[in-house]
């Protein structure tokens, strides 16, 4: 957390991001593997949910910076279904299929999470 406080990343923007801007890059990895390291955490160890929460809001971040990332989008889906934010959790692995449809564990979960809500559809 100390380092996305770094000047150097904290005033990477996203409108630098059409110029490969290194701090850009810099900030977007650091944001990806904050939440991959929070939402690591076994649950005992996440008191009130706020690692969970953390590195939701993480991820959403660094999404805004590239939102190609497929197994991003992946975890964003998982935490998402974590926290019961169904909806975010639906289009977070709708989108981690359609960056890498062949990517089976992102079809898994999102053919599980549509048919736990009874919409499961056949193009799955």
């Amino acid at each position: 957390s100390k380092l996305l406080e770094q000047p150097l990343i904290a005033d990477a923007s996203r409108e630098r991001a059409a110029s490969r801007d290194p701090s850009l890059q810099l900030r977007f990895l650091a944001l990806k593997n904050l939440s991959a390291l929070e939402s690591a955490r076994p649950s005992d160890c996440d008191e009130y949910g706020m690692l969970t929460e953390s590195a939701l809001q993480h991820a959403l971040e660094a999404l805004a910076i590239d939102e190609t990332d497929s197994l991003l989008w992946l975890r964003l889906g998982r935490l998402a279904q974590r926290t019961g934010r169904v909806s975010l959790a639906r289009h977070a692995l709708e989108q981690s299929v359609l960056m890498s449809p062949h990517n089976q564990l992102a079809r898994l979960e999102l053919r599980a999470l549509l048919a736990s809500l009874d919409d499961y559809v056949s193009t799955c």
